[in-house]
C-alpha cells in the first residue's frame, strides 16, 4: 500500500516537472525573485530566526506575492511562446531546404550529389536483391539436385521402379496399365499416331483426347503455343520410357 501511494507521488512529480509551463514558471520565479532565493540559503550566521523571518515579511510586503506570480506567469508564458515559435521556424526552415533547396542542387548538378540516406537506401536494395539471387540459385540448385535423383531412380538405379535387360526398359505394371488402358481407349494405331506427331513436334489442338489422356497421367507438359488449334508438347521423363514401352508392346 505504501510502495504504490509512493510511486504514485513519484508518477505525479514526474509529470509536473516534465511539464513546460511548469518548468519555465519555476525558472522564471527563481530568476525574478532571486534576491530572497539568494537570502534564503546565504543569511550570515549573526542572524537570528525572527529576523530572518522580519526579512522575508519586509520582501513580500514591498513585492506583492499575488501580483508577483502573475508577472512571472505572464513573462514565462511569453518565453513558452517564443520558444515554439522558434522551434516552428527552424522546423519549416529544415523541410524548405530540404524539400525545395535539395531538389534544385540535384537537377543543377544532373545526380551527381546524393545524399546519405539516398546512398544507403540504394545499398539496401543492392543488398536485398544479392539475398534474393542466392535464395533463387539455392533453389535451383535444390530443384537440379531433385531431378537429377528422379530421373537416376527412372534410369534404373531405383530396382522397384524398374530393371534394364540388352538396352530395353521394362516398366513397373503402372506404366503397362496406363498402355493397356491407352490401347482400350484409342486402339493401338491412335495412340501411335499422337506420338510420332509428338516425336516430329507438330501441334495439337486443345480437344485432342490423346493429348489429355497423356497430360492425366503426367506424361508430357506444354512447350509452347497459346493458340488453342496450335499447342505444341513435349515428353517428361516419365513419358519417354512410357513411349519405349509403347513402342515395343506391339513387337
Amino acid at each position: 500500500m505504501l510502495k504504490e501511494a509512493w510511486d504514485s507521488v513519484k508518477d505525479n512529480i514526474k509529470e509536473r516537472i516534465s511539464n513546460p509551463f511548469l518548468g519555465t514558471f519555476t525558472l522564471v520565479w527563481i530568476v525574478h525573485n532571486w534576491k530572497i532565493v539568494y537570502a534564503f540559503f546565504y543569511f550570515d550566521k549573526e542572524w537570528k530566526l525572527q529576523t530572518k523571518i522580519d526579512y522575508f515579511n519586509k520582501y513580500w510586503t514591498d513585492n506583492n506575492f499575488f501580483w508577483n506570480l502573475i508577472c512571472v506567469a505572464l513573462v514565462a508564458v511569453g518565453i513558452l511562446i517564443i520558444t515554439y515559435f522558434f522551434l516552428g521556424l527552424s522546423r519549416f526552415l529544415a523541410n524548405y531546404f530540404e524539400n525545395v533547396i535539395i531538389p534544385i542542387v540535384y537537377k543543377l548538378s544532373k545526380g551527381k550529389i546524393v545524399t546519405l540516406e539516398v546512398y544507403q537506401n540504394a545499398l539496401n536494395q543492392i543488398e536485398l536483391l544479392k539475398e534474393k539471387v542466392e535464395k533463387e540459385r539455392k533453389d535451383k540448385y535444390e530443384a537440379i539436385e531433385e531431378r537429377n535423383q528422379f530421373e537416376k531412380r527412372l534410369t534404373g538405379n531405383d530396382v522397384d521402379a524398374f530393371s534394364l535387360n540388352n538396352d530395353s526398359v521394362t516398366l513397373t505394371p503402372s506404366y503397362s496399365t496406363i498402355i493397356s488402358e491407352a490401347i482400350d481407349r484409342f486402339k493401338y494405331d491412335r495412340m501411335l499416331e499422337t506420338i510420332l506427331w509428338l516425336d516430329k513436334g507438330l501441334g495439337f489442338s486443345g480437344d485432342d483426347k490423346t493429348i489429355d489422356f497423356l497430360l492425366q497421367y503426367d506424361l508430357i507438359e506444354l512447350k509452347n503455343g497459346s493458340d488453342y488449334t496450335n499447342m505444341i508438347y513435349q515428353y517428361k521423363s516419365d513419358g519417354k520410357l512410357f513411349r519405349r514401352q509403347f513402342l515395343d508392346s506391339k513387337k
